[in-house]
Protein backbone atom coordinates (compact mmCIF):
# COMPACT_ATOMS: atom_id res chain seq x y z
CA UNK A 1 0.00 0.00 0.00
CA UNK A 2 1.41 3.73 -0.56
CA UNK A 3 2.42 5.70 2.28
CA UNK A 4 0.31 8.60 3.31
CA UNK A 5 1.38 12.18 2.47
CA UNK A 6 2.54 14.09 5.16
CA UNK A 7 3.11 18.09 4.94
CA UNK A 8 5.82 19.91 7.31
CA UNK A 9 2.93 21.09 8.99
CA UNK A 10 1.79 17.68 10.20
CA UNK A 11 5.20 16.91 11.14
CA UNK A 12 5.48 19.87 13.10
CA UNK A 13 2.60 19.80 15.60
CA UNK A 14 3.74 15.61 16.05
CA UNK A 15 7.45 16.85 17.44
CA UNK A 16 5.62 19.80 19.49
CA UNK A 17 3.43 16.81 20.71
CA UNK A 18 5.94 14.96 21.78
CA UNK A 19 8.25 17.70 23.16
CA UNK A 20 5.25 19.14 25.50
CA UNK A 21 5.08 15.32 26.49
CA UNK A 22 8.52 15.51 27.05
CA UNK A 23 8.06 18.97 29.16
CA UNK A 24 5.54 17.07 31.28
CA UNK A 25 7.24 13.90 32.21
CA UNK A 26 9.85 16.08 33.96
CA UNK A 27 7.57 18.81 35.46
CA UNK A 28 6.66 17.72 38.85
CA UNK A 29 3.04 18.34 40.07
CA UNK A 30 2.60 19.76 43.46
CA UNK A 31 -0.56 19.62 45.68
CA UNK A 32 -0.82 21.29 49.26
CA UNK A 33 -3.13 19.09 51.79
CA UNK A 34 -5.47 20.22 54.75
CA UNK A 35 -7.36 17.15 56.18
CA UNK A 36 -6.59 15.46 53.29
CA UNK A 37 -8.47 17.71 50.73
CA UNK A 38 -5.96 19.99 48.27
CA UNK A 39 -6.07 23.73 48.78
CA UNK A 40 -3.57 24.74 46.45
CA UNK A 41 -1.33 23.36 43.55
CA UNK A 42 1.99 24.23 42.08
CA UNK A 43 4.63 22.94 39.85
CA UNK A 44 8.48 21.68 40.23
CA UNK A 45 11.19 19.85 39.36
CA UNK A 46 13.34 17.04 40.92
CA UNK A 47 16.94 17.19 40.50
CA UNK A 48 19.25 14.09 41.20
CA UNK A 49 22.91 14.84 41.42
CA UNK A 50 24.73 11.49 42.29
CA UNK A 51 23.18 10.15 45.39
CA UNK A 52 21.17 13.35 46.07
CA UNK A 53 17.59 13.89 45.35
CA UNK A 54 15.70 17.69 45.38
CA UNK A 55 12.14 19.49 44.10
CA UNK A 56 13.20 22.73 42.94
CA UNK A 57 10.31 25.45 42.85
CA UNK A 58 9.63 29.10 43.28
CA UNK A 59 9.94 30.56 46.32
CA UNK A 60 6.32 31.87 46.24
CA UNK A 61 4.88 27.91 45.88
CA UNK A 62 5.73 26.81 49.28
CA UNK A 63 4.86 29.64 50.96
CA UNK A 64 3.49 27.50 53.56
CA UNK A 65 3.96 23.50 54.27
CA UNK A 66 2.26 20.54 53.69
CA UNK A 67 2.96 19.71 50.08
CA UNK A 68 2.64 16.74 48.55
CA UNK A 69 4.54 15.42 44.93
CA UNK A 70 1.20 13.52 42.83
CA UNK A 71 2.82 10.68 40.62
CA UNK A 72 1.55 9.24 37.49
CA UNK A 73 0.49 6.06 39.34
CA UNK A 74 -3.08 5.22 40.79
CA UNK A 75 -2.70 2.63 43.45
CA UNK A 76 -5.86 0.89 45.90
CA UNK A 77 -7.82 3.83 43.72
CA UNK A 78 -5.98 7.03 44.90
CA UNK A 79 -2.96 8.65 43.24
CA UNK A 80 0.29 7.48 44.35
CA UNK A 81 1.62 10.69 46.39
CA UNK A 82 4.95 11.15 48.27
CA UNK A 83 5.20 13.75 50.92
CA UNK A 84 7.06 16.74 51.03
CA UNK A 85 9.91 17.63 53.82
CA UNK A 86 10.77 20.83 54.90
CA UNK A 87 10.81 23.63 52.51
CA UNK A 88 14.08 25.53 52.47
CA UNK A 89 13.77 29.00 51.45
CA UNK A 90 15.93 32.09 50.81
CA UNK A 91 16.23 34.75 53.36
CA UNK A 92 18.58 37.38 53.60
CA UNK A 93 19.41 39.34 57.62
CA UNK A 94 20.51 42.46 59.10
CA UNK A 95 21.63 43.33 61.88
CA UNK A 96 21.12 47.01 63.34
CA UNK A 97 20.86 48.46 66.87
CA UNK A 98 21.12 44.88 68.00
CA UNK A 99 17.90 43.99 66.30
CA UNK A 100 17.70 41.41 63.58
CA UNK A 101 15.10 41.96 60.59
CA UNK A 102 14.85 39.47 57.90
CA UNK A 103 13.48 39.57 54.51
CA UNK A 104 12.69 37.31 51.47
CA UNK A 105 15.57 37.83 48.68
CA UNK A 106 14.31 39.07 45.86
CA UNK A 107 16.19 35.83 44.47
CA UNK A 108 12.10 33.57 44.32
CA UNK A 109 13.53 30.32 44.85
CA UNK A 110 12.92 27.15 47.50
CA UNK A 111 14.11 24.11 47.34
CA UNK A 112 13.38 20.55 49.34
CA UNK A 113 16.24 17.51 49.85
CA UNK A 114 14.96 14.01 50.00
CA UNK A 115 16.13 11.16 51.86
CA UNK A 116 17.07 9.69 48.79
CA UNK A 117 17.26 6.15 50.55
CA UNK A 118 13.82 6.49 52.02
CA UNK A 119 12.22 7.47 49.05
CA UNK A 120 13.59 4.28 47.15
CA UNK A 121 12.45 1.92 50.28
CA UNK A 122 9.22 3.57 50.24
CA UNK A 123 8.80 3.40 46.29
CA UNK A 124 10.01 -0.46 46.59
CA UNK A 125 7.21 -1.24 49.17
CA UNK A 126 4.26 0.52 47.07
CA UNK A 127 6.03 -1.50 43.88
CA UNK A 128 6.08 -5.28 45.88
CA UNK A 129 2.54 -4.09 47.23
CA UNK A 130 0.64 -3.11 43.99
CA UNK A 131 3.20 -5.36 41.68
CA UNK A 132 3.57 -2.37 39.31
CA UNK A 133 6.96 -0.81 38.23
CA UNK A 134 6.50 2.64 39.82
CA UNK A 135 9.90 5.30 38.35
CA UNK A 136 10.55 8.56 39.40
CA UNK A 137 11.72 11.24 36.40
CA UNK A 138 14.58 13.39 37.68
CA UNK A 139 16.26 15.96 35.95
CA UNK A 140 20.43 14.82 35.67
CA UNK A 141 21.12 17.40 32.71
CA UNK A 142 23.53 20.98 33.93
CA UNK A 143 22.01 22.82 36.56
CA UNK A 144 24.20 25.71 35.38
CA UNK A 145 22.88 26.49 31.87
CA UNK A 146 22.09 30.37 31.06
CA UNK A 147 19.62 31.56 28.97
CA UNK A 148 21.13 32.27 25.43
CA UNK A 149 19.10 35.05 23.13
CA UNK A 150 19.56 32.93 19.97
CA UNK A 151 17.33 30.26 21.37
CA UNK A 152 13.66 29.18 21.58
CA UNK A 153 12.33 28.32 25.07
CA UNK A 154 9.34 26.38 26.41
CA UNK A 155 7.60 25.46 29.47
CA UNK A 156 4.86 23.02 30.13
CA UNK A 157 2.71 22.00 33.52
CA UNK A 158 -0.30 19.98 34.28
CA UNK A 159 -2.23 22.56 36.94
CA UNK A 160 -5.12 20.57 38.25
CA UNK A 161 -9.26 22.46 37.01
CA UNK A 162 -11.05 20.61 39.07
CA UNK A 163 -11.15 18.37 42.14
CA UNK A 164 -13.72 15.20 42.39
CA UNK A 165 -13.90 14.18 46.01
CA UNK A 166 -15.69 10.53 45.19
CA UNK A 167 -13.00 9.18 43.76
CA UNK A 168 -10.02 11.75 45.76
CA UNK A 169 -8.52 12.75 42.37
CA UNK A 170 -7.14 16.45 41.08
CA UNK A 171 -8.53 16.89 37.25
CA UNK A 172 -5.82 18.33 35.19
CA UNK A 173 -5.01 20.47 32.14
CA UNK A 174 -2.18 20.69 30.58
CA UNK A 175 -0.97 24.48 29.64
CA UNK A 176 1.96 24.93 27.84
CA UNK A 177 4.29 27.69 25.81
CA UNK A 178 6.70 27.20 23.08
CA UNK A 179 8.80 29.34 20.64
CA UNK A 180 9.42 31.85 23.98
CA UNK A 181 13.07 34.07 23.39
CA UNK A 182 14.81 35.05 26.13
CA UNK A 183 15.26 39.24 26.31
CA UNK A 184 17.22 39.61 29.18
CA UNK A 185 16.84 39.70 32.83
CA UNK A 186 14.40 42.12 34.90
CA UNK A 187 15.44 44.48 37.66
CA UNK A 188 15.41 41.32 40.10
CA UNK A 189 17.51 39.06 38.17
CA UNK A 190 14.64 36.91 36.49
CA UNK A 191 14.82 36.30 32.69
CA UNK A 192 12.17 37.47 30.81
CA UNK A 193 10.87 35.41 28.06
CA UNK A 194 8.58 36.75 25.04
CA UNK A 195 5.25 34.81 24.20
CA UNK A 196 5.56 33.85 20.89
CA UNK A 197 1.68 34.24 21.28
CA UNK A 198 -0.87 36.32 23.55
CA UNK A 199 -0.33 35.82 27.31
CA UNK A 200 -3.23 33.57 27.58
CA UNK A 201 -4.21 35.25 31.30
CA UNK A 202 -3.23 34.71 34.66
CA UNK A 203 -5.72 31.82 35.77
CA UNK A 204 -4.71 30.02 32.46
CA UNK A 205 -1.41 29.53 34.25
CA UNK A 206 -2.38 29.21 37.41
CA UNK A 207 -1.10 26.25 39.39
CA UNK A 208 2.22 26.29 36.61
CA UNK A 209 4.67 28.12 38.91
CA UNK A 210 7.87 26.33 39.16
CA UNK A 211 7.52 24.59 36.30
CA UNK A 212 10.95 24.18 34.09
CA UNK A 213 11.66 26.31 31.20
CA UNK A 214 13.87 24.47 29.04
CA UNK A 215 15.83 24.87 25.68
CA UNK A 216 14.42 23.10 22.36
CA UNK A 217 17.52 20.10 23.50
CA UNK A 218 15.66 19.99 27.05
CA UNK A 219 18.22 21.82 28.74
CA UNK A 220 16.83 23.50 31.71
CA UNK A 221 17.64 26.96 32.41
CA UNK A 222 14.83 28.20 34.56
CA UNK A 223 11.68 27.78 36.72
CA UNK A 224 8.77 29.84 35.62
CA UNK A 225 8.02 32.96 38.26
CA UNK A 226 5.17 34.65 36.95
CA UNK A 227 4.26 36.58 33.90
CA UNK A 228 2.71 39.81 32.65
CA UNK A 229 -0.29 40.04 30.29
CA UNK A 230 0.44 43.74 29.58
CA UNK A 231 4.19 42.70 28.71
CA UNK A 232 3.41 39.34 27.33
CA UNK A 233 6.13 37.78 29.05
CA UNK A 234 6.55 34.74 31.01
CA UNK A 235 9.58 35.26 34.26
CA UNK A 236 11.91 32.40 35.28
CA UNK A 237 14.05 31.87 38.09
CA UNK A 238 17.72 31.28 36.74
CA UNK A 239 18.58 27.65 37.15
CA UNK A 240 22.01 28.35 38.35
CA UNK A 241 21.02 30.32 41.29
CA UNK A 242 20.07 26.93 42.40
CA UNK A 243 23.48 26.20 41.98
CA UNK A 244 25.22 28.62 43.37
CA UNK A 245 23.23 28.98 46.79
CA UNK A 246 22.71 25.13 47.56
CA UNK A 247 26.28 24.72 46.42
CA UNK A 248 25.99 22.13 44.01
Amino acid sequence: MPKKKTNAGDEEARAQEAFVRHLLTYTSRLVRLEHGHPISAGSGVLYQTGERLFLLSALHVFKRQGWFLEMDYVVGGNTLSIEVPPVNWLVAGTITDSKISVSEQPDGFAWVEFDLPKLKAKLKAEQEKYKKPITLPVYRGPIAEMAKPDEPYAFAAAPPRDYVPSIVQLIREPVFELHMAYEGDDERGFYRFSLARQHQGDAAYKGSSGSPIADRNGKIVALVQGGSQAENVVYGVPLARYSKYMNL
